[in-house]
Protein backbone atom coordinates (compact mmCIF):
# COMPACT_ATOMS: atom_id res chain seq x y z
CA UNK A 1 0.00 0.00 0.00
CA UNK A 2 1.47 3.40 -1.14
CA UNK A 3 1.36 5.94 2.21
CA UNK A 4 3.85 8.21 1.29
CA UNK A 5 4.80 9.50 -2.39
CA UNK A 6 8.62 10.44 -2.48
CA UNK A 7 10.05 11.31 -6.22
CA UNK A 8 12.73 13.53 -5.01
CA UNK A 9 15.30 10.88 -6.78
CA UNK A 10 15.46 7.52 -8.51
CA UNK A 11 13.47 7.40 -12.06
CA UNK A 12 10.54 9.15 -10.58
CA UNK A 13 12.35 12.42 -10.57
CA UNK A 14 11.61 13.47 -14.22
CA UNK A 15 7.44 12.05 -13.63
CA UNK A 16 5.22 14.69 -15.51
CA UNK A 17 1.85 12.84 -15.28
CA UNK A 18 0.45 10.83 -11.63
CA UNK A 19 -3.32 9.82 -11.60
CA UNK A 20 -4.72 8.45 -8.68
CA UNK A 21 -8.30 7.35 -7.66
CA UNK A 22 -10.42 5.40 -4.99
CA UNK A 23 -9.51 2.56 -6.50
CA UNK A 24 -5.16 2.72 -6.47
CA UNK A 25 -5.39 4.64 -3.16
CA UNK A 26 -7.11 3.08 0.13
CA UNK A 27 -8.95 5.34 2.10
CA UNK A 28 -6.91 4.88 5.48
CA UNK A 29 -3.51 5.73 4.15
CA UNK A 30 -4.17 8.38 1.79
CA UNK A 31 -4.07 11.03 4.70
CA UNK A 32 -0.22 10.21 5.06
CA UNK A 33 0.04 11.28 1.48
CA UNK A 34 3.38 13.52 0.96
CA UNK A 35 5.61 15.28 -1.19
CA UNK A 36 9.36 15.17 -0.45
CA UNK A 37 10.02 17.26 -3.64
CA UNK A 38 13.00 20.04 -3.43
CA UNK A 39 12.04 23.04 -5.67
CA UNK A 40 14.48 22.51 -7.94
CA UNK A 41 13.63 19.32 -8.58
CA UNK A 42 10.09 20.08 -9.37
CA UNK A 43 10.83 22.36 -11.42
CA UNK A 44 11.57 20.05 -13.97
CA UNK A 45 8.86 17.16 -13.58
CA UNK A 46 5.38 17.06 -12.16
CA UNK A 47 2.87 18.76 -14.36
CA UNK A 48 -0.13 17.27 -14.17
CA UNK A 49 -1.60 15.65 -10.58
CA UNK A 50 -4.70 13.50 -10.33
CA UNK A 51 -6.49 12.99 -6.54
CA UNK A 52 -9.62 12.78 -7.63
CA UNK A 53 -11.82 10.67 -5.21
CA UNK A 54 -9.23 9.38 -2.80
CA UNK A 55 -10.87 10.27 0.54
CA UNK A 56 -8.07 12.75 1.03
CA UNK A 57 -9.05 15.05 4.15
CA UNK A 58 -5.58 17.59 3.88
CA UNK A 59 -3.21 18.48 1.66
CA UNK A 60 0.34 18.86 3.11
CA UNK A 61 2.46 22.26 2.43
CA UNK A 62 5.06 19.95 0.66
CA UNK A 63 2.22 20.61 -2.24
CA UNK A 64 3.46 23.86 -2.29
CA UNK A 65 7.09 22.38 -4.10
CA UNK A 66 5.59 21.11 -7.32
CA UNK A 67 5.79 24.35 -8.70
CA UNK A 68 6.12 23.60 -12.27
CA UNK A 69 2.27 22.16 -11.70
CA UNK A 70 -0.21 23.19 -14.38
CA UNK A 71 -3.32 20.97 -13.32
CA UNK A 72 -4.16 20.09 -10.04
CA UNK A 73 -7.66 18.00 -9.59
CA UNK A 74 -8.66 17.47 -6.27
CA UNK A 75 -12.83 16.93 -6.79
CA UNK A 76 -14.57 14.49 -4.19
CA UNK A 77 -12.20 14.51 -1.49
CA UNK A 78 -12.76 15.79 2.08
CA UNK A 79 -10.91 18.59 2.06
CA UNK A 80 -12.04 21.38 4.47
CA UNK A 81 -8.99 24.04 3.44
CA UNK A 82 -6.00 24.55 1.30
CA UNK A 83 -2.53 25.09 2.83
CA UNK A 84 -1.11 28.88 1.90
CA UNK A 85 1.94 27.59 -0.47
CA UNK A 86 -0.53 26.18 -3.16
CA UNK A 87 0.03 29.71 -3.59
CA UNK A 88 3.37 29.13 -4.88
CA UNK A 89 1.84 27.13 -7.55
CA UNK A 90 2.18 29.81 -10.29
CA UNK A 91 2.10 27.50 -12.84
CA UNK A 92 -0.95 26.36 -12.31
CA UNK A 93 -3.76 26.54 -15.08
CA UNK A 94 -6.30 24.30 -13.85
CA UNK A 95 -7.53 24.25 -10.23
CA UNK A 96 -10.57 21.14 -9.48
CA UNK A 97 -11.55 21.65 -6.00
CA UNK A 98 -15.27 20.50 -7.13
CA UNK A 99 -17.52 18.34 -3.80
CA UNK A 100 -15.34 19.04 -1.07
CA UNK A 101 -15.93 20.86 1.99
CA UNK A 102 -13.53 23.91 1.41
CA UNK A 103 -15.04 26.79 2.76
CA UNK A 104 -12.10 29.75 2.02
CA UNK A 105 -9.20 30.07 -0.07
CA UNK A 106 -5.76 30.99 0.64
CA UNK A 107 -5.87 34.44 1.17
CA UNK A 108 -3.03 35.20 -1.71
CA UNK A 109 -4.75 33.22 -4.12
CA UNK A 110 -4.57 35.94 -6.60
CA UNK A 111 -0.99 35.16 -7.07
CA UNK A 112 -1.89 32.29 -9.21
CA UNK A 113 -2.60 34.50 -12.37
CA UNK A 114 -2.15 31.95 -15.19
CA UNK A 115 -5.15 29.85 -13.54
CA UNK A 116 -8.23 29.42 -16.18
CA UNK A 117 -10.16 27.30 -14.84
CA UNK A 118 -11.37 27.16 -11.40
CA UNK A 119 -14.36 24.72 -9.80
CA UNK A 120 -15.58 25.57 -6.60
CA UNK A 121 -18.81 23.95 -6.92
CA UNK A 122 -20.24 21.15 -4.41
CA UNK A 123 -22.69 19.48 -7.03
CA UNK A 124 -21.52 16.20 -8.81
CA UNK A 125 -21.16 15.67 -11.91
CA UNK A 126 -24.54 14.37 -13.51
CA UNK A 127 -25.10 10.78 -13.98
CA UNK A 128 -26.93 10.90 -17.06
CA UNK A 129 -26.12 13.64 -19.62
CA UNK A 130 -29.79 14.46 -20.30
CA UNK A 131 -30.53 15.70 -16.14
CA UNK A 132 -30.81 19.62 -16.23
CA UNK A 133 -29.71 20.04 -12.68
CA UNK A 134 -29.78 18.34 -9.04
CA UNK A 135 -31.87 19.47 -6.66
CA UNK A 136 -29.45 20.28 -3.21
CA UNK A 137 -29.98 19.10 -0.34
CA UNK A 138 -27.71 21.31 1.57
CA UNK A 139 -25.17 24.02 0.67
CA UNK A 140 -21.42 24.71 1.80
CA UNK A 141 -20.45 28.13 2.48
CA UNK A 142 -17.54 29.77 0.61
CA UNK A 143 -15.98 33.20 1.68
CA UNK A 144 -13.48 34.91 -1.26
CA UNK A 145 -10.30 36.68 -0.46
CA UNK A 146 -9.88 40.05 -2.14
CA UNK A 147 -7.20 38.71 -3.84
CA UNK A 148 -9.61 35.91 -5.58
CA UNK A 149 -10.98 39.18 -8.48
CA UNK A 150 -7.69 39.33 -9.07
CA UNK A 151 -7.63 36.10 -11.47
CA UNK A 152 -8.30 37.75 -14.84
CA UNK A 153 -6.89 34.69 -16.71
CA UNK A 154 -9.78 32.81 -15.68
CA UNK A 155 -12.37 31.86 -18.23
CA UNK A 156 -14.02 28.99 -16.88
CA UNK A 157 -15.44 29.44 -12.62
CA UNK A 158 -18.12 27.14 -11.35
CA UNK A 159 -19.83 28.04 -7.63
CA UNK A 160 -22.46 25.24 -7.97
CA UNK A 161 -24.25 24.50 -4.68
CA UNK A 162 -22.58 27.54 -2.89
CA UNK A 163 -24.02 29.11 0.04
CA UNK A 164 -23.57 32.20 -2.12
CA UNK A 165 -25.86 35.11 -1.54
CA UNK A 166 -24.38 37.96 -4.09
CA UNK A 167 -21.23 38.64 -6.26
CA UNK A 168 -19.46 41.66 -5.32
CA UNK A 169 -18.91 44.45 -8.51
CA UNK A 170 -15.45 42.94 -8.76
CA UNK A 171 -16.36 40.19 -10.78
CA UNK A 172 -16.39 42.48 -13.29
CA UNK A 173 -12.44 42.96 -12.79
CA UNK A 174 -12.80 38.96 -14.96
CA UNK A 175 -12.24 40.05 -18.34
CA UNK A 176 -11.58 36.75 -19.38
CA UNK A 177 -14.43 34.82 -18.24
CA UNK A 178 -16.14 32.97 -20.56
CA UNK A 179 -18.21 30.66 -19.04
CA UNK A 180 -19.61 31.54 -15.10
CA UNK A 181 -21.71 28.60 -13.23
CA UNK A 182 -24.10 29.31 -10.27
CA UNK A 183 -26.09 26.62 -10.05
CA UNK A 184 -28.34 26.34 -7.23
CA UNK A 185 -27.06 28.92 -5.11
CA UNK A 186 -28.93 31.69 -2.88
CA UNK A 187 -27.87 34.51 -5.64
CA UNK A 188 -30.25 37.11 -5.28
CA UNK A 189 -29.03 38.83 -8.13
CA UNK A 190 -26.42 39.50 -9.85
CA UNK A 191 -24.02 43.26 -9.97
CA UNK A 192 -24.43 45.81 -12.61
CA UNK A 193 -20.18 44.88 -13.50
CA UNK A 194 -21.56 41.56 -15.22
CA UNK A 195 -22.02 44.00 -18.53
CA UNK A 196 -18.40 44.02 -18.25
CA UNK A 197 -18.21 40.80 -19.21
CA UNK A 198 -17.51 40.97 -22.97
CA UNK A 199 -16.36 37.65 -23.45
CA UNK A 200 -18.87 35.99 -21.03
CA UNK A 201 -20.79 33.28 -23.20
CA UNK A 202 -22.54 30.47 -20.55
CA UNK A 203 -24.14 32.01 -17.65
CA UNK A 204 -26.10 28.84 -15.65
CA UNK A 205 -28.35 29.74 -12.88
CA UNK A 206 -30.47 26.46 -12.60
CA UNK A 207 -32.33 26.02 -9.47
CA UNK A 208 -31.19 29.46 -7.85
CA UNK A 209 -34.66 29.86 -6.08
CA UNK A 210 -33.51 33.24 -4.59
CA UNK A 211 -33.06 34.80 -7.47
CA UNK A 212 -35.21 37.90 -8.28
CA UNK A 213 -33.78 39.84 -11.21
CA UNK A 214 -30.92 40.33 -13.83
CA UNK A 215 -29.12 43.54 -15.27
CA UNK A 216 -28.35 44.04 -18.36
CA UNK A 217 -25.91 41.48 -19.50
CA UNK A 218 -23.49 40.79 -22.21
CA UNK A 219 -24.70 40.25 -26.04
CA UNK A 220 -22.68 37.11 -26.41
CA UNK A 221 -24.43 35.83 -23.25
CA UNK A 222 -26.39 32.53 -23.36
CA UNK A 223 -28.25 32.14 -20.17
CA UNK A 224 -30.13 29.12 -18.61
CA UNK A 225 -32.11 30.32 -15.56
CA UNK A 226 -34.85 27.51 -15.58
CA UNK A 227 -36.67 26.97 -12.35
CA UNK A 228 -35.58 29.90 -10.61
CA UNK A 229 -38.99 30.36 -8.95
CA UNK A 230 -38.35 34.07 -7.36
CA UNK A 231 -37.11 35.09 -10.68
CA UNK A 232 -39.73 38.52 -11.38
CA UNK A 233 -37.09 41.07 -13.19
CA UNK A 234 -35.58 41.37 -16.91
CA UNK A 235 -34.14 43.58 -19.00
CA UNK A 236 -36.71 44.86 -21.48
CA UNK A 237 -34.40 45.96 -23.95
CA UNK A 238 -33.76 42.90 -26.11
CA UNK A 239 -30.32 43.85 -26.73
CA UNK A 240 -29.65 43.47 -22.93
CA UNK A 241 -30.88 39.92 -22.58
CA UNK A 242 -27.71 38.35 -23.91
CA UNK A 243 -27.78 35.89 -26.94
CA UNK A 244 -30.27 33.41 -25.93
CA UNK A 245 -32.36 33.90 -22.52
CA UNK A 246 -34.22 30.76 -21.36
CA UNK A 247 -36.08 31.03 -18.33
CA UNK A 248 -38.14 27.98 -17.89
CA UNK A 249 -40.45 27.65 -14.45
CA UNK A 250 -39.70 31.31 -13.50
CA UNK A 251 -44.07 31.91 -13.16
CA UNK A 252 -43.14 35.03 -11.43
CA UNK A 253 -42.20 36.17 -14.85
CA UNK A 254 -45.88 35.44 -16.10
CA UNK A 255 -47.32 37.55 -13.00
CA UNK A 256 -45.07 40.33 -14.31
CA UNK A 257 -46.80 39.76 -18.05
CA UNK A 258 -43.04 40.01 -19.32
CA UNK A 259 -43.52 39.02 -22.66
CA UNK A 260 -45.63 41.37 -23.79
CA UNK A 261 -44.24 44.35 -21.84
CA UNK A 262 -40.81 43.10 -24.24
CA UNK A 263 -42.72 42.76 -26.95
CA UNK A 264 -44.79 46.37 -26.73
CA UNK A 265 -41.02 47.91 -25.75
CA UNK A 266 -39.34 46.76 -29.04
CA UNK A 267 -40.54 50.10 -30.76
CA UNK A 268 -38.88 52.03 -28.08
CA UNK A 269 -35.68 50.07 -28.34
CA UNK A 270 -32.37 51.56 -29.16
CA UNK A 271 -30.80 48.99 -29.01
CA UNK A 272 -31.60 46.58 -32.04
CA UNK A 273 -29.71 48.62 -34.68
CA UNK A 274 -26.44 47.34 -32.85
CA UNK A 275 -27.79 43.69 -32.99
CA UNK A 276 -25.85 41.66 -35.17
CA UNK A 277 -26.30 37.60 -34.09
CA UNK A 278 -30.13 36.02 -33.94
CA UNK A 279 -31.36 36.64 -29.86
CA UNK A 280 -33.45 33.72 -28.45
CA UNK A 281 -35.99 34.39 -25.67
CA UNK A 282 -37.71 31.87 -23.52
CA UNK A 283 -40.22 32.33 -21.06
CA UNK A 284 -43.22 31.41 -18.91
CA UNK A 285 -46.56 33.07 -20.70
CA UNK A 286 -50.17 32.71 -21.21
CA UNK A 287 -52.65 33.72 -23.75
CA UNK A 288 -51.74 34.11 -27.70
CA UNK A 289 -49.69 35.82 -29.86
CA UNK A 290 -50.46 39.48 -30.04
CA UNK A 291 -53.29 40.47 -32.15
CA UNK A 292 -51.27 43.21 -33.24
CA UNK A 293 -48.37 40.80 -34.92
CA UNK A 294 -49.34 40.79 -38.97
CA UNK A 295 -48.24 37.35 -40.02
CA UNK A 296 -50.17 35.11 -38.33
CA UNK A 297 -51.28 31.32 -39.44
CA UNK A 298 -51.64 27.64 -39.00
CA UNK A 299 -49.51 24.88 -40.24
CA UNK A 300 -45.72 24.56 -40.59
CA UNK A 301 -44.42 27.57 -42.34
CA UNK A 302 -45.47 31.15 -43.16
CA UNK A 303 -45.16 32.53 -46.57
CA UNK A 304 -46.01 36.87 -47.30
CA UNK A 305 -44.61 38.95 -49.06
CA UNK A 306 -42.80 42.02 -47.31
CA UNK A 307 -44.49 45.57 -47.81
CA UNK A 308 -42.78 48.47 -49.66
CA UNK A 309 -40.79 49.94 -47.36
CA UNK A 310 -40.84 53.63 -48.88
CA UNK A 311 -37.57 55.46 -46.96
CA UNK A 312 -38.07 52.96 -43.78
CA UNK A 313 -35.12 51.27 -43.05
CA UNK A 314 -35.48 47.57 -41.65
CA UNK A 315 -34.49 46.58 -38.42
CA UNK A 316 -35.21 42.77 -38.41
CA UNK A 317 -37.75 40.15 -37.73
CA UNK A 318 -39.50 38.90 -34.87
CA UNK A 319 -41.09 36.12 -34.52
CA UNK A 320 -43.33 34.83 -31.69
CA UNK A 321 -44.53 31.48 -30.85
CA UNK A 322 -46.76 29.96 -28.32
CA UNK A 323 -46.15 26.51 -27.39
CA UNK A 324 -46.75 24.07 -24.71
CA UNK A 325 -43.33 22.41 -23.48
CA UNK A 326 -43.87 18.21 -21.89
CA UNK A 327 -41.19 17.14 -19.86
CA UNK A 328 -41.37 13.22 -19.91
CA UNK A 329 -41.01 12.24 -16.17
CA UNK A 330 -37.44 9.79 -17.12
CA UNK A 331 -35.55 9.77 -14.10
CA UNK A 332 -37.22 10.62 -11.25
CA UNK A 333 -34.09 11.47 -9.06
CA UNK A 334 -33.77 14.57 -10.87
CA UNK A 335 -36.56 16.12 -12.35
CA UNK A 336 -40.47 15.15 -12.57
CA UNK A 337 -42.98 15.66 -15.91
CA UNK A 338 -44.16 19.36 -16.17
CA UNK A 339 -46.26 20.78 -18.62
CA UNK A 340 -46.02 24.91 -18.99
CA UNK A 341 -47.13 27.46 -21.54
CA UNK A 342 -44.29 28.95 -23.09
CA UNK A 343 -43.41 31.90 -25.31
CA UNK A 344 -40.69 31.89 -27.78
CA UNK A 345 -39.45 35.24 -29.19
CA UNK A 346 -36.72 34.81 -31.93
CA UNK A 347 -35.28 38.05 -33.48
CA UNK A 348 -33.31 37.85 -36.26
CA UNK A 349 -31.60 41.02 -37.77
CA UNK A 350 -31.29 42.45 -41.30
CA UNK A 351 -28.07 41.08 -43.17
CA UNK A 352 -27.69 38.25 -40.73
CA UNK A 353 -26.39 35.36 -42.46
CA UNK A 354 -26.44 36.81 -46.13
CA UNK A 355 -30.27 37.38 -45.73
CA UNK A 356 -31.79 40.97 -46.84
CA UNK A 357 -34.84 42.12 -46.85
CA UNK A 358 -36.92 44.42 -49.55
CA UNK A 359 -39.90 45.50 -50.28
CA UNK A 360 -41.65 43.24 -52.63
CA UNK A 361 -39.67 39.79 -51.60
CA UNK A 362 -41.80 36.73 -51.16
CA UNK A 363 -40.50 35.26 -47.91
CA UNK A 364 -40.98 31.63 -46.66
CA UNK A 365 -40.88 31.02 -42.40
CA UNK A 366 -40.62 27.60 -41.63
CA UNK A 367 -40.78 25.86 -38.45
CA UNK A 368 -39.62 22.49 -37.02
CA UNK A 369 -40.60 21.11 -33.48
CA UNK A 370 -39.21 17.97 -32.15
CA UNK A 371 -42.00 15.54 -30.25
CA UNK A 372 -41.62 17.46 -26.51
CA UNK A 373 -43.25 20.24 -27.31
CA UNK A 374 -46.96 20.72 -28.99
CA UNK A 375 -46.96 24.42 -31.02
CA UNK A 376 -50.01 26.26 -30.25
CA UNK A 377 -50.28 29.12 -32.97
CA UNK A 378 -46.83 31.73 -33.41
CA UNK A 379 -46.61 34.90 -35.60
CA UNK A 380 -44.34 37.40 -37.22
CA UNK A 381 -43.53 40.88 -37.48
CA UNK A 382 -41.20 43.40 -38.98
CA UNK A 383 -39.11 45.86 -37.28
CA UNK A 384 -38.44 49.24 -38.84
CA UNK A 385 -36.82 52.20 -37.75
CA UNK A 386 -37.93 55.70 -38.44
CA UNK A 387 -36.11 59.00 -37.52
CA UNK A 388 -33.30 57.16 -35.08
CA UNK A 389 -36.66 55.10 -33.55
CA UNK A 390 -38.36 51.84 -33.84
CA UNK A 391 -41.19 51.44 -34.82
CA UNK A 392 -43.33 48.29 -35.70
CA UNK A 393 -44.72 47.85 -39.25
CA UNK A 394 -47.18 49.44 -40.49
CA UNK A 395 -50.96 48.36 -40.01
CA UNK A 396 -51.96 48.17 -43.42
CA UNK A 397 -49.17 45.37 -44.07
CA UNK A 398 -51.04 43.00 -46.31
CA UNK A 399 -50.03 38.78 -46.10
CA UNK A 400 -51.01 35.47 -46.13
CA UNK A 401 -50.45 34.27 -42.53
CA UNK A 402 -51.17 30.51 -41.06
CA UNK A 403 -51.63 29.18 -37.34
CA UNK A 404 -48.72 26.65 -36.76
CA UNK A 405 -50.26 23.85 -35.10
CA UNK A 406 -48.14 20.75 -34.26
CA UNK A 407 -48.72 16.95 -32.95
CA UNK A 408 -47.35 16.63 -29.62
CA UNK A 409 -45.95 12.72 -29.41
CA UNK A 410 -44.77 12.77 -25.66
CA UNK A 411 -41.18 11.82 -27.13
CA UNK A 412 -38.57 11.48 -24.92
CA UNK A 413 -36.20 14.70 -24.47
CA UNK A 414 -35.49 17.41 -21.62
CA UNK A 415 -35.98 20.26 -23.65
CA UNK A 416 -38.02 20.76 -27.13
CA UNK A 417 -35.39 21.45 -30.03
CA UNK A 418 -37.62 24.35 -31.79
CA UNK A 419 -35.98 26.73 -34.50
CA UNK A 420 -36.98 28.63 -37.58
CA UNK A 421 -35.69 28.47 -40.96
CA UNK A 422 -35.39 31.78 -43.19
CA UNK A 423 -35.70 31.52 -47.17
CA UNK A 424 -36.29 34.24 -48.96
CA UNK A 425 -36.86 34.57 -52.59
CA UNK A 426 -36.35 38.24 -54.51
CA UNK A 427 -39.63 39.10 -56.13
CA UNK A 428 -39.26 40.41 -59.92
Amino acid sequence: MLGNLAVSKGPLNKLRCLFFSSGTLPPKVVNSLGFSLTSVQASSCLKELKLANCSLSYLPDEIGNLISLQSLDLRQNNLITLPDRICNLTCLESLNLGCNNVSHLPSEIGRLTLLSYLNLGFLPEPEYPFCKSLKLQCKRSLTLPDSFWSLTGLWSLSFDGCDLSHLPREIGNLVSLMDLSLKGTNICTLPDSISNLDGLIILTLFDCAKLQSLPKLPRRCRVFAEDCASLESLPLELDQLGRKMTCSGSNKLVENDFANRLLKQLHRSKGLAEIEKVVDVTVPSVGDVPIWFPFQGKGSYISFVVPPLAKQKMLGVICNKIEKRVYPNMVQTFYTSTCQDQVWLRYTPQGYSGWHLEGGDEVEISILSDHASMVKNWGVDLIYEVDENITKTNENQEALIQYTSALNHNALGKNPLVFFSFQTTIGA
